[in-house]
């Protein structure tokens, strides 16, 4: 059997908005939501281990940066209808994550 848990980007869908300093710079603003992901799986069941992460639209966007940034986690990443990815952010370990899929 699987789990799935369904989670909203900050300030979208039912998730609160929380207090963020917009600083109109690309690198602080995909680390703030990237980050805020990283959070949930923190203190979730998921901490240890690797899962699959589907994002869609803009949740896209994030999860691929997100399997970006922590690649040990991420088993498979799905894009549904994902949003355009401009460019990479200067913390992303590209090689990384292309070693570990």
């Amino acid at each position: 059997y699987f789990t799935i848990y369904l989670i909203d980007v900050l300030g979208q869908g039912m998730s609160g908005r929380p207090d963020y300093e917009i600083k109109h710079d690309f690198d602080s603003t995909i680390a703030y939501f990237t980050e805020s992901i990283h959070a949930w799986v923190a203190k979730s069941e998921l901490k240890d281990q690797k899962f699959t992460l589907l994002g869609h639209s803009m949740g896209g966007m994030f999860a691929g940066w997100y399997a970006l940034k922590y690649p040990e986690q991420v088993e498979r990443l799905v894009f549904m209808s994902a949003v355009g990815i401009t460019r990479t952010p200067d913390w992303a370990n590209v090689e990384n994550f292309k070693q570990s899929v």
